[in-house]
Order: C-alpha cells, then structure tokens, then sequence
C-alpha cells in the first residue's frame, strides 16, 4: 500500500515537474517574440527613415541644380537679404508671374522664409519654373494650378521627406531659420534631418542627422553662420 502511494507521490511530482517546464518554455518563447518585434519595428523605422533621406537628398540636389541654372541664366544668386534680384520688403499676394511677365506684388504678405525666397525667384524665370517639379510634387507646398500657385500655404515653398521646411542658404547672409549650419560660401539647401531640429553646433546631437546639398569639409564643419 505504501509502495503504491509512493508511486502516486512521484506520479504526481513528475507531472509538476513537467508543468513548471512547459510554463518556462511559455515565458521563453513570449520573450524571444518580443525581441524579435522590437527588432522588426527597429529595422522598419530604419528602413523608413532610410527612404526618406534617399528622396531629400534626391530634392536638395534638384534645388542645388535650380540654384546653378538660375545664377547661369540671370548672373547672380537668389540673396536672402537686401534688394537685389528682389526687395524682400515688399509684401506680395503669392508666387505668380502675371500674363506680362511682371511681378505681382502689393500683397498683404512679405516672404521670410529663405526657401520661399528661392521658390519666388526661381519661379520669375520661364525656363527654371518648367524645371521647378524635379523636386517633387508631394514635397511642394503652395503650388496649385498653372500660372496661379496659391493654396493654404501663401508662397510656394519645399519640404523634406518629413514634412519639415527645407532652408536656402545664399552662401553670404546668415541662415535666420537655422541657429547652426556649416560655412559654406556658395548658395545651399539643407534639411534638419529624421528629427527635425538643426542643433546649436555640429557637435550636437540633434545636428548630426541634418543633411545638406553638399558635402562637409570637416574643417570647416565647426564654425557657425
């Protein structure tokens, strides 16, 4: 009798021994399935993010070619400030060139944006404007039907695969969207990168995603405009 439930005994110890294991082989796999999510949403993101620096890269050296066309054509580069091609002081309704050729200005509106300063004077000149789209029409805001590009966004202006605005440097007057890019001493287009902040210095953690339209010389990566 005491044999048998002795048997009983380990019968019972071995099933709880086979229990405990199952429950540990169960924590095991929900641990492994986790990792590998969390690995799978890691490289997704990436993946993404890897795109989408492919196509503003692809939009900033459109813009580098709009801005080498345009000082080939017309002998002189957009400046940000000043009077010269255009006087940035005068308030204008948006981006159209009238039938006559003439700037429409006498709007309600002054551009201050540094890309919407490029984008209007790009778009003055027939030849570049029909070269405008290479950017991207999805990263183009404000421009809508032919001859009349004004939407809820009053000056035509270009974003990065983000949805952040990209800026224009003129390679001479201060960058005022961006407290830090790199000297550069020709005109330039920039993206403040994935997270969307330039930063205070290429040091910076938040400067180290930003990308440009041209390559850095690390010499000159430090100093600020």
């Amino acid at each position: 009798m005491s044999k048998r439930l002795h048997n009983r005994m380990e019968a019972a110890e071995h099933d709880l021994c086979r229990h405990g294991f199952t429950l540990i082989e169960t924590l095991v796999i929900i641990v492994i399935i986790v990792i590998l999510v969390a690995v799978l949403v890691v490289a997704g993101t990436r993946w993404k993010d890897s795109g989408k620096v492919a196509k503003t890269r692809t939009a900033l050296t459109a813009l580098q070619g709009l801005a080498t066309e345009y000082e080939a054509t017309t002998q002189a580069r957009v400046n940000t400030d000043g009077i010269t091609p255009f006087d940035w002081s005068v308030a204008r309704s948006h981006n159209a060139r009238s039938t006559s050729g003439v700037i429409i200005s006498g709007g309600p509106t002054v551009i201050t944006e540094s890309i919407s300063k490029f984008c209007f004077a790009i778009n003055q000149i027939p030849g570049i404007e029909a070269n405008f789209v290479s950017v991207g029409k999805d990263l183009i805001q404000g421009l809508g039907g032919k001859g009349n590009p004004v939407s809820t966004t009053p000056f035509i202006r270009v974003v990065d695969a983000w949805g952040n605005v990209i800026i224009y440097g003129d390679g001479v007057n201060p960058v005022r969207e961006a407290p830090f890019t790199p000297a550069h001493n020709t005109p330039f287009f920039a993206s403040a990168g994935p997270d969307g902040q330039w930063g205070s210095s290429a040091t910076a953690s938040q400067a180290k995603d930003n990308l440009y339209s041209f390559e850095i010389d690390p010499s000159e990566a430090a100093r600020k405009r």
